[in-house]
């Protein structure tokens, strides 16, 4: 099973900060099957993430097969895209959870 994994920061990342993929380092984290995934992504093409770190410029959209850092702003537009959506609740409730935190979110693609 090919999932994506969205993850909370703790803390606010830095300019050019490297996220290596260690999923034990992060605690509050949601897995999302890739064929799942695939069947909204293309709906967030208008969502301002950064691609690889903070620092590089915005960009549209998730790095679906790279790392996302997701703005809070952002999160918020994405559970507008998913909201409702039963396959989606766990996500939702991580992406309010970082929403009402102000923190950010890491989204590690396949």
């Amino acid at each position: 099973m090919t999932c994506h994994n969205f993850c909370i920061l703790e803390t606010p990342p830095k300019d050019g900060e490297v996220f290596e993929f260690d999923l034990e380092r992060y605690a509050r984290r949601v897995d999302v099957e890739d064929d799942l995934l695939a069947t909204v992504a293309e709906t967030w093409l208008d969502v301002p993430c950064y691609w690889n770190a903070k620092g590089n410029g915005m960009q549209k959209g998730l790095a679906y097969f790279g790392i996302t850092l997701i703005p809070p702003a952002s999160a918020a537009k994405i559970i507008s895209h998913i909201q409702g959506q039963a396959e989606f609740a766990q996500l939702s409730a991580l992406l309010q959870t970082a929403v009402q935190e102000e923190k950010y979110v890491l989204h590690f693609g396949i």
